[in-house]
């Protein structure tokens, strides 16, 4: 754009958009110029100019050209392509003619009349045209003297710019070299991120196996519970099972074998009673069918009548034993199930430590230091091994009540004789001829707790 010095203010006669054609060598070409008419010259511009002029009634002192008016010829002439046209020759301008048109024909006659008015130089005409001459000379040596200057101030600035290009592009590479180091630096928190959530599953599956745990300890609780009730109601079922072969002694004759078998069955099966009380059930409906060929039993049965109620009283003596083992064991597993309920919530509060430490570190960005991890890794080992120790120490005592239980049952009982085949008298007591079946320990086995443990 022109300086602020270029633009001056002044009276004109005429200003407008007129239709010009190239001057100094032929051409068909028009083209739309702004013209401002000032006394004795015609300056013509950009037609872009005429907004400029319109807004602030200031035009530009460098025109695209100056034509002088004084003793110029101007005519109205007619073209094809603009039929509104006119002409300036001047005898400066030798045989070149400026053709210029307008849009309508008032406007050509308007500016016809314009330019003949400032073709009349005066002396006054003159001497402003020589000052204004002089000016546009000096604001063009003043332009010149910018315009180097300008251009000078081009050359730093380019320099300038070429500097901070090899900047930018040091600066560049500087960047993909941080996006790098930042795209490692996100794999690896991503990483962390990865091992944080496998540890925290891995921590939500060993509190799953504690609640596993406390479950089956009150399963087994509540089994015990069930089975004490069971005893008492297979005491009662024995009694009158007991007063049943009393008053039936003198038709079941042929009975005796599978009484005394189903009476070693009820005082071996204290935990499975309900079982053999639906077997003894079974046994005396056989036993009933057999009638016709038990009668020939029947001294045998009479004289083996006192073995049986030494029996049943041995039975009794037992069950009491028995009732004050289990409740002086019941006592026992609470107090152990006590204390490996403090000593889990231990390990617990420890791997919660354990947990919120490693948080911690990786939160605050603190590199690991790989032997702390193997010491971490070897306390939670540790907490494990302590936790398994003392579970087998807890099950130590059920352990030894089975064991004191199968015992005395194991030399006790008989195979019993499948019902297809005919019954035979059981051996005494004393002189055991079998083992008890599998069912006879149809107690649920207590899961020791997992011998490997996430790290």
């Amino acid at each position: 754009m022109a300086d602020d010095d270029a633009v001056i203010r002044a009276d004109v006669q005429k200003s407008g958009v007129l239709w010009k054609k190239p001057f100094g060598h032929d051409s068909s070409k028009w083209s739309k110029r702004f013209f401002v008419l000032k006394d004795s010259f015609l300056l013509y511009y950009a037609e872009k100019d005429e907004k400029m002029f319109k807004d602030t009634h200031m035009f530009n002192t460098h025109p695209k050209g100056v034509i002088p008016l004084g003793g110029c010829l101007c005519t109205e002439t007619s073209d094809a392509a603009k039929p509104f046209s006119f002409s300036i020759q001047h005898p400066d301008f030798g045989s070149s003619v400026l053709e210029l048109a307008a849009e309508t024909d008032t406007e050509r006659s308007d500016w016809v009349a314009w330019i003949e008015r400032c073709s009349e130089v005066t002396y006054k005409n003159a001497l402003v045209g020589e000052t204004m001459i002089k000016c546009l000379r000096a604001k063009t040596e003043v332009f010149d003297e910018r315009r180097k200057e300008t251009e000078g101030m081009l050359e730093e600035k380019t320099q300038q710019l070429e500097q901070e290009k090899a900047l930018r592009e040091t600066l560049e590479g500087q960047l993909e070299d941080l996006k790098k180091d930042q795209e490692q630096a996100e794999q690896q928190i991503q990483l962390l991120q990865q091992e944080q959530t496998e540890r925290a599953q891995k921590i939500d599956e060993t509190s799953s196996m504690i609640a596993e745990m406390e479950e089956k300890k009150k399963q087994l609780e509540e089994h015990a519970r069930l089975l004490e009730s069971q005893v008492t109601e297979i005491t009662s079922k024995t009694q009158e099972t007991e007063k049943e072969a009393e008053e039936r002694l003198a038709k079941l004759e042929s009975e005796k074998a599978a009484l005394a078998d189903a009476t070693s069955k009820l005082i071996g099966s204290l935990e499975l009673m309900e079982q053999r009380a639906a077997q003894l059930q079974e046994e005396r409906e056989q036993t009933q069918a057999q009638l016709a060929q038990s009668e020939k039993q029947k001294e045998f049965i009479e004289n083996e009548m006192k073995s049986v109620s030494e029996a049943a009283n041995t039975l009794q003596a037992e069950v009491g034993t028995l009732s004050s083992e289990r409740t002086a064991a019941v006592q026992q597993a609470a107090m152990e199930a006590e204390e490996r309920r403090k000593l889990e919530q231990k390990l617990k509060l420890a791997e919660d430590s354990l947990f919120r430490l490693d948080k911690a570190l990786r939160k605050a960005g603190v590199k690991v230091d790989v032997a702390v991890e193997k010491d971490v890794s070897s306390l939670k080992s540790f907490f494990e091994t302590v936790l398994d120790d003392h579970f087998w120490d807890s099950q130590k005592s059920s352990i030894m009540e089975r064991a004191v239980k199968a015992r005395p049952d194991y030399e006790r009982f008989e195979t019993p004789i499948e019902a297809t085949r005919k019954w035979r008298p059981v051996s005494p007591p004393s002189q055991p001829t079998g083992k008890p079946d599998a069912s006879f320990y149809d107690t649920e086995p207590v899961a020791a707790p997992s011998a490997t443990r996430d790290q």
